[in-house]
């Protein structure tokens, strides 16, 4: 009985313990996380709340930070669309054919008789009867293979969608010092609230930015007129950048005002902190205008089987339906010729002459009113150092972008929408990326080299300045670049790269300075001529081998050649010699060794033949004016003299055969390497 009381004591203490843990977890929480929503924006939104929702998806702040969810929007956009949907049925009248569905009043199958020449039913054949195809040149032009295809019935439904957009920015303090760790903003989207809610804490947690002494402290200051969810996408590619130590001037004015009616900090009325940056990024002279219209358009969709339009010039022509015409040029006009003949007739209007056009293009038509949105918006940035006032950089931004809200996709009237909203911001994101681009060109990382083996580097800066992997770094010392190098791996406080080009002459050593470049050199390891001799004009084309360096060591083409006899001759047949060569190169690059073999294609039209013939190999050098673009890039062009000669193997013993005029060969070309 004893033992069963203190059990008991045991339990309810533990009890205790457990419901304080999990009242102090909650409090915790409570103190740590703060969702502040935009004045326009409902607590409670469809039935969901909103402050418990963000507060449970972002509640994974680290100890010691208090964390802020302003969330800036909250919308939904509802789409309503036609729908043709075409599903396998026994019972269907229509077939898919040339890229559509076309209707057959004939479910039977055929096969052929080729012993009459005629088409039969029979129920595992292969062929369809396609009724009505007026576009066929003759009957039999009806009967479409069709194997073992389904027929379809069709399905028509209208799709009522709705998507959900949410925008918001992320705040990270340090409780013990009230310094700004971070300012994240988060988009999203999604078919639910939730769903979009949930998407944006993901958002946010692929967007690592993490406060370093070492990186460059910039204050940005955006106009209160620029849009909000567009300077959250500007200030979101500058926290993937991760080179800067980020403030939003504004926003942190934003954010005092948002302390100031929490209790997010127990009530203490305390001054946030963050590190005054070297330099202010101002966004200025911000202008939008959003226009809303309708326009009327014709929508053409080929139909080559019963189509009954042509499309001149954007406006729908009526045809005469399955009649073809040929032009007799004895009696000077059209006849009807349905087998031959490649013209149409079309109903022309009383100001044309003409009334046929050649075509064997036919369409169907929607005249169709669409609603859309027109949204133009610019602005203007620039870098100023605060310990100079200078302007170090500066920039016009502008986009535009046009939206049809729904449109006719088929000549069954299936439609698609596309939203406004979406497409918006993904040119806010687009600009977004534009700025960044520009930035890193004003802002471009710098470190040193501390180690240098063979062709691996390593650099005495990593994670700390905001360095990634691919990053390109060139290699300066006394002023003159030497090399260039991509990051391989990124360490906290150091980094690796690998070598890819070496200047001419240089070479990347320790104790140098690296600096971030975005204009490098680039091989693509091509090369492409043009040449004539004295019996023909051709290409060749291949891959050309370069060291890391920039000098070539070798290339391997293939040619062909065009015959000017093949353009003079009223021979029916044609010559089409080829070949493949080995070159390499010798001295400064403007001397060749050549190597190769050759062969001809005889193509005879008179009994339907190809043929293999006069192969042989080749050998010779090449002169040309070869010289580099530049000293920083791979690659030029020149102008070429070649002189080879050819060994037929069907001769090879015969020396006198050989050496004859006819194997000599001079080519004249221009080359280019890449």
């Amino acid at each position: 009985m004893v033992i069963k009381k203190k059990i008991l004591c045991l339990l309810t203490l533990l009890y205790v313990l457990l419901s304080n843990v999990i009242l102090l977890g909650s409090i915790s929480i409570e103190i740590r996380i703060k969702v502040y929503l935009d004045s326009k924006i409902s607590p409670v939104y469809e039935n969901v709340s909103l402050l418990d929702s963000f507060a449970e998806a972002f509640a994974d702040a680290k100890e010691g930070n208090a964390r802020i969810v302003h969330v800036l929007n909250v919308s939904k956009e509802t789409f309503s669309y036609k729908v043709n949907e075409f599903v396998p049925d026994e019972n269907g009248t229509y077939i898919a054919y040339k890229g559509s569905y076309y209707q057959t009043n004939d479910r039977r199958r055929y096969s052929y008789d080729s012993k009459n020449k005629r088409y039969v039913p029979d129920k595992n054949g292969s062929y369809i009867y396609l009724t009505d195809y007026p576009w066929a040149r003759k009957d039999e032009d009806r009967y479409i293979w069709y194997g073992l295809g389904s027929f379809y019935s069709k399905k028509s439904y209208t799709v009522t969608k709705e998507k959900y957009f949410i925008a918001g920015v992320v705040t990270d303090i340090d409780l013990s010092t009230f310094f700004v760790k971070s300012i994240t903003p988060v988009f999203s989207s999604g078919d639910t609230l939730l769903s979009a809610i949930k998407n944006a804490s993901k958002y946010y947690l692929s967007i690592v930015n993490e406060y370093s002494p070492d990186k460059i402290d910039v204050a940005l200051v955006f106009e209160k007129s620029f849009n909000p969810i567009l300077r959250a996408k500007i200030l979101a590619k500058f926290q993937e950048d991760t080179r800067y130590n980020i403030y939003d001037r504004l926003y942190l004015k934003e954010l005092m005002d948002i302390i100031r009616t929490t209790e997010l900090f127990g009530g203490e009325n305390i001054e946030l902190k963050y590190k005054p940056p070297k330099f202010i990024l101002s966004f200025e002279n911000y202008f939008d205008k959003v226009d809303r219209y309708k326009e009327e358009k014709y929508y053409f969709f080929s139909n080559d089987v019963n189509g009954a339009y042509i499309n001149k010039s954007g406006f729908p022509v009526r045809v005469e339906v399955g009649n073809y015409y040929r032009y007799d040029s004895s009696q000077k006009k059209y006849v009807l010729d349905r087998e031959k003949g490649n013209y149409i007739k079309y109903y022309k209007g009383p100001w044309e002459k003409d009334e046929y056009i050649s075509t064997s293009s036919f369409y169907d038509y929607i005249f169709y009113q669409t609603d859309n949105v027109y949204n133009f918006y610019s602005f203007s940035v620039k870098a100023i150092s605060t310990e100079s006032a200078e302007v170090v950089g500066g920039k016009f931004f502008s986009d535009s972008v046009h939206t049809t809200l729904k449109n006719p996709v088929d000549r069954f009237l299936s439609e698609r929408v596309q939203s406004a909203t979406e497409n918006l911001w993904e040119s806010y994101t687009s600009i977004a990326a534009n700025v960044q681009k520009f930035f890193q060109s004003v802002f471009p990382l710098t470190t040193a080299v501390r180690e240098v083996n063979n062709l691996d580097v390593q650099l005495l800066s990593g994670k700390n300045i905001g360095i990634k992997p691919n990053y390109v770094f060139a290699g300066i010392e006394n002023g003159y670049t030497t090399g260039f190098m991509r990051i391989t791996n990124v360490g906290d406080l150091k980094s690796s790269a690998k070598i890819f080009y070496i200047v001419p002459g240089e070479s990347v050593k320790p104790n140098t300075f690296a600096i971030e470049t975005k204009q490098y050199p680039v091989s693509l390891n091509l090369r492409a001529s043009y040449f004539i001799d004295d019996e023909s004009f051709g290409i060749r084309t291949g891959y050309a081998h370069a060291d890391i360096y920039g000098n070539y060591n070798w290339s391997l083409t293939f040619g062909i050649l065009f015959p000017y006899k093949n353009f003079s001759s009223t021979s029916i047949d044609t010559e089409i010699p080829m070949r493949i060569e080995y070159s390499k190169f010798l001295g400064l690059q403007n001397f060749e060794f050549n190597f190769g073999g050759y062969f001809t294609v005889l193509n005879s039209t008179s009994n339907s033949s190809t043929q293999l013939q006069d192969f042989g190999i080749f050998s010779g050098f090449t002169l040309s004016t070869y010289s580099r673009n530049s000293a920083l890039s791979f690659g030029g062009s020149s102008f070429y003299t070649q002189l080879l000669i050819k060994i037929p193997l069907g001769n090879v013993g015969n020396l006198e055969t050989i050496f004859t005029s006819n194997n000599f060969n001079l080519v004249i070309g221009i080359d280019t390497l890449f």
